[in-house]
């Protein structure tokens, strides 16, 4: 048996040596590199279209932390996977995946900042639904279970981490402790994704006047089932995963190692990528006016969004002043008016009186005046003295 492991090579997992895990590794640092520059293209993104602009004094912005945060996490399974590939864990560390154990606490923070730009569009898309901007009291406790549950989880990941790493108090403990926080982190993550899609799910659907907060709506629910659809894959991942590594057949057949890794490697990736996703599609600008990563979207007024659509005419109300009733003028005011404006004479009697004719608005101080073309006489002109 101990030939047979020697007989292997240094990258080669397996009793039968059937796990090439240099090729792996390989295929590995170019997935993990592009998803970090695809990370950093989205937070320019996300900055270039943030309809805040640059009069906002905002040196980062949440999305941009978020994708950043992952950008990070990549970055440190990168260096993991060079570690692994130039043979520098005697060197550097103890090529235990310390990297990645890092990158796992800023995976955790980018999922909490992207479970907090999730709720404040909730909360956008809802004050848009609502006249008075009110919402259900059932859903702002499931938004304010949503935030609590990832910042628990956020926090208590870090001593977790660290324990692991330093193999604290002992080896086995450490991994044991890890190992269950784990396990309890899927089953949050998969509890806290239903209640948000029964909050995305129960938004109320707006009419035809709303067209772009209806595609706000659909796309925030694609976004949202896809993110649940991820963590029950997880889940599942994570239960065929115990069965491969305790298996019986783990150590002996280099297959069964090699669909152990790319299972853990493909169900990590998803966690990053989901995050990816979702600032693809759903930004907001700041904290409060929502606006989508489209491009019809890109030249629309971010106060006015598709409100516009649900807005009349202005009134005279609207013009002049909420609480100004329209002013009501007579024939005897006009013509006292305009006695005022011309020494007693007719109200066309000078050029001067004609700018009692008026256009645009019933108030005389707010119309346009039409102003007499010189080409063309006054007829009344002989009257004046």
């Amino acid at each position: 048996m101990a030939q047979e492991r020697n007989r292997c090579g240094r990258l080669e997992r397996g009793e039968d040596c059937s796990f090439d895990e240099k090729l792996f590794y390989i295929i590995i640092l170019a997935v993990f590199a592009v998803t970090m520059f695809l990370f950093i293209y989205q937070a320019w993104v996300v900055r270039r279209k943030d309809a805040s602009g640059l009069t906002k004094l905002t040196v980062m912005t949440r999305p941009q932390l978020s994708l950043l945060f992952a950008a990070g996490s990549t970055f440190c399974i990168f260096l993991d996977t060079l570690v692994v590939l130039g043979d520098l864990g005697d060197k550097v560390v103890r090529g235990d995946h310390e990297f990645s154990f890092f990158g796992s606490m800023l995976l955790f923070f980018a999922l909490l900042l992207f479970a907090q730009r999730w709720c404040h569009v909730v909360q956008g898309l809802e004050k848009r639904l609502t006249r008075d901007g009110a919402g259900k009291r059932s859903r702002k406790v499931a938004i304010a279970a949503v935030l609590c549950g990832y910042w628990c989880m956020a926090i208590a990941h870090v001593p977790m981490v660290v324990f692991r790493v330093v193999e604290w108090p002992d080896w086995e403990l450490a991994v044991t402790l890890f190992a269950v926080c784990v396990i309890v982190e899927a089953v949050l993550l998969s509890l806290l994704g239903l209640l948000m899609c029964v909050v995305a799910f129960t938004l109320r659907a707006p009419d035809i006047t709303q067209p772009k907060t209806k595609k706000s709506i659909s796309q925030l629910r694609w976004v949202t089932a896809l993110n649940f659809i991820e963590q029950l894959v997880f889940d599942v991942a994570l239960i065929v995963i115990h069965r491969l590594y305790f298996s019986d057949n783990y150590i002996h057949h280099g297959r069964v190692q090699a669909a152990y890794f790319i299972l853990w490697f493909a169900v990590y990736w998803s966690m990053h990528f989901q995050i990816l996703i979702f600032f693809r599609f759903v930004t907001l600008s700041d904290e409060h006016e929502i606006g989508l990563l489209c491009e019809e979207c890109d030249g629309e007024d971010q106060h006015d969004g598709d409100l516009e659509k649900n807005v009349s005419e202005p009134s005279l109300q609207a013009v002049h002043g909420k609480d100004s009733a329209m002013p009501q003028a007579s024939m005897q005011d006009i013509i006292s008016w305009a006695d005022n404006k011309t020494g007693g004479s007719p109200p066309l009697a000078t050029a001067t009186a004609m700018n009692g004719v008026v256009l645009g608005s019933p108030i005389l101080e707010d119309a346009t005046p039409i102003t007499p073309r010189e080409d063309v006489s006054n007829p009344l002109d002989v009257f004046q003295l």
